[in-house]
């Protein structure tokens, strides 16, 4: 009987996948093989025939091999998302939304309110200035993670993406679908109230940010210009 496992591992010795996930395809499939193989030999069919319906699948490794790996650029691609993006965007969310709940608290920290055509707009003043050290550590665990400047910046600025992708659908919704006839009329109040909490607190994650990619950026570029000792 042919020796499967070493057959598959001549297909796939090109393939673009990890060593694991190969060594994962090439005892799934030599086991597939097997089982088929002792199948049709059980089924009556003779030895050489039975090899060589076995061999005709092998040719179809390939396209496994293929499939594995465009699977393992798209799971690499969205864990390294996850780690630049997603995970510190979550964290500088979550400890901004801590801190203004916490800041509620207390009347001293808590965010003023301004009225304007029956709408409040709360203005926080400590509230914002946490969000700077919010929106570094935001930056940093992106660029630890190895995310881009972009991916950085946009981990900082998910306290304020969150609340216009809030206001980005219940706006439309009260006005072209609920026909919400006050917010028709109130369009100058809401629009205060979005820059209240997208563009006001934008600024101040944007300056922690920019702190810590600036900082990192002057330690890499440090650390590149420190002689290189003489062999």
């Amino acid at each position: 009987m042919p020796d499967w496992q070493e057959m598959v591992r001549e297909k796939l010795a090109g393939a673009a996948v990890s060593r694991r996930r190969r060594e994962e395809l090439i005892s799934e499939l030599s086991n597939h093989l097997d089982d088929l193989h002792a199948e049709l030999l059980a089924s009556g069919v003779e030895e050489p025939e039975a090899s060589a319906q076995c061999l005709e699948q092998i040719d179809d490794v390939q396209q496994i091999a293929a499939a594995a790996s465009r699977s393992q650029i798209w799971e690499d691609f969205m864990n390294q998302r996850s780690r630049t993006l997603w995970l510190p965007g979550l964290i500088t969310l979550t400890l901004a939304s801590v801190s203004l709940a916490v800041m509620q608290l207390f009347t001293f920290s808590r965010p003023r309110v301004y009225w304007v055509d029956g709408v409040n707009v709360e203005v926080g003043v400590l509230w914002l200035l946490s969000l700077v050290p919010c929106g570094a550590l935001g930056a940093y665990m992106s660029c630890r993670a190895g995310g881009t400047r972009w991916n950085s910046i946009l981990a900082s600025l998910f306290p304020s993406m969150t609340m216009l992708g809030v206001f980005c659908v219940v706006l439309p919704i009260a006005i072209f679908i609920e026909r919400n006839t006050y917010v028709i009329h109130h369009l100058r109040p809401f629009g205060l109230a979005l820059l209240a909490w997208t563009i006001v607190p934008g600024v101040p994650s944007l300056l922690g940010a920019l702190a810590v990619l600036g900082r990192i950026r002057g330690e890499n570029r440090g650390a590149s210009d420190m002689p290189r000792p003489i062999a």
